[in-house]
């Protein structure tokens, strides 16, 4: 293949889908706030921070309106054909089998973010900080009202797969599965902006991205739900109803892990082996200022989220 005559549409497209990102990021976190505040400014709430916390952490509404338009402003960058695209189911036929092997991998990487976070914590500790308490909150927002469950649970993944598995990795898959995989996911780790949470979320990304190039967009926000809804506000309902749920997600996530050494694991190395990036691409891709803006974004957010003890 020609280095001169891949590199102008590779970098075009990569431009494309980083802005793309941004304009997606940038929409939801803006508007988010816009409609926070109108509603703090209507309630009379005279202390306007507080307020705003308390209405962004529990009025799940704000969310789905700037979701809503962050994804339809997404759409507006592609056409009527990479909108089919995108949509478009795949001819295989996902397999009970298959459908279980996925959500046993959604608890090994939950419970590796666990076992992540308490190293990282670990880490931080004598230094005097901490990063556990960003990543609690996060998740405890998810559950603070019915609102914040429904978006949570069931908008944020519909409106992320369309952008991160349907714009960004369609848009990539061109230029090879593995490049198109790799910077799906990194964006993706990156919107989630935490320390303990983005190399979880790069690791969903690239299972969600699979899925979505193997069954289609349609099982990647089925089993983005399936996370979301379940396994992270699910289960978290339930452990403080019932004292084994801990356990039978730890065994659940160490099934899991041996079902995907004994059987997975080798299937995915020869794939990985026979999809090659060309040598050039990442590097190319990282020096485009549209991907660097979201990586300073996403480590700037990661950081912030470090708080000190």
């Amino acid at each position: 293949m020609n280095t001169q005559t891949t590199t102008q549409p590779l970098v075009k497209a990569v431009k494309r889908v980083a802005w793309g990102t941004i304009i997606f990021l940038v929409a939801l976190n803006v508007i988010d706030l816009l409609i926070s505040l109108g509603i703090v400014i209507i309630q009379g709430n005279p202390n306007l921070i507080e307020g705003l916390k308390t209405v962004s952490s529990t009025n799940g509404w704000a969310y789905m309106i700037a979701g809503i338009i962050g994804v339809g402003l997404v759409l507006t960058k592609t056409n009527q054909t990479e909108r089919h695209q995108i949509f478009t189911a795949r001819k295989t036929v996902i397999t009970w089998q298959a459908i279980i092997g996925i959500i046993l991998m959604l608890f090994v990487f939950q419970l590796g973010a666990e076992f992540f976070g308490t190293i990282v914590e670990a880490g931080l500790k004598p230094l005097g900080f901490s990063a556990l308490a960003e990543m609690q909150n996060a998740s405890q927002t998810g559950i603070r009202s019915v609102s914040m469950m429904v978006y949570g649970g069931i908008c944020a993944p519909l409106f992320e797969e369309i952008v991160f598995r349907g714009f960004v990795f369609r848009k990539l898959q061109p230029f090879g599965v593995k490049f198109a995989l790799i910077i799906s996911s990194l964006l993706f780790a990156c919107a989630h902006g935490n320390l303990i949470q983005s190399p979880f979320a790069f690791a969903t990304g690239m299972l969600l991205g699979l899925v979505a190039y193997r069954y289609g967009l349609k099982w990647a926000i089925v089993t983005h739900i399936i996370n979301n809804l379940g396994l992270s506000i699910g289960l978290q309902l339930l452990s403080q109803k019932i004292a084994w749920i801990p356990f039978l997600t730890v065994g659940l996530a160490v099934i899991g892990l041996i079902g995907f050494i004994l059987v997975g694991i080798r299937p995915l190395i020869n794939w990985w082996r026979q999809n090659r990036i060309q040598d050039h691409f990442l590097a190319i891709a990282f020096r485009q200022l549209p991907i660097l803006i979201i990586l300073i974004y996403g480590v700037a957010l990661a950081l912030g989220g470090i708080q000190h003890r």
